[in-house]
């Protein structure tokens, strides 16, 4: 985490590599993580990193996966393929907490499990793109427009920072927030 706080992209995606091979619910992780990187590449004058330097990163967590798993694919690669990520399987409708209202053949289901994998994923690109991404600019800008919006909100942080002389410092705090 430190390692991502002070943009060691490369460093933080390899211990992130790591975390997911000894825990896969740490990939929930990766959505924001990438958002994150590819923002890096566009939120300044001089960006963080550039786009090859997110792919390097990423190619340096495949790495780590990679040489993690080595010994598994060696010995039987066809097994640990197909196990490593079982986005096949079927989930039981006994241990459903959640969606327990919806019957046990569509549950069961392929359709619904994509369907519930589709809703998921648009419901993560409009949150990515509302929530995540708006106080800087929205997900999908250009670079300009990302220039554009930090320009006017330094302005207005200026602005609200100068003051009459009559006014205190506690103020000038009230003001900014």
């Amino acid at each position: 985490m430190a390692a991502l706080l002070f943009h060691k992209w490369h460093l933080g995606l390899v211990i992130f590599s790591g975390a997911v091979s000894i825990k896969m619910n740490v990939l929930l992780f990766a959505p924001p993580l990438l958002l994150l990187m590819l923002k890096a590449t566009s939120i300044s004058q001089q960006p963080a990193m550039d786009i090859f330097g997110v792919i390097s990163a990423l190619a340096c967590a495949a790495i780590v996966q990679i040489v993690l798993g080595l010994p598994f694919m060696l010995s039987h690669p066809v097994a640990y393929i197909s196990r490593a990520f079982n986005l096949g399987r079927i989930f039981i409708h006994f241990w459903s907490v959640n969606l327990k209202f919806v019957v046990e053949p569509i549950f069961v289901s392929k359709g619904f499990a994509l369907s519930l994998l589709v809703a998921h994923l648009m419901l993560l690109t409009a949150f990515a793109h509302y929530r995540w991404c708006n106080l800087v600019s929205y997900l999908l800008s250009s670079r300009q427009k990302d220039e554009a919006v930090l320009a006017v909100s330094q302005k207005t942080s200026s602005s609200n920072t100068m003051a009459s002389p009559q006014l205190g410092t506690r103020q000038i705090q009230q003001r900014q927030d």
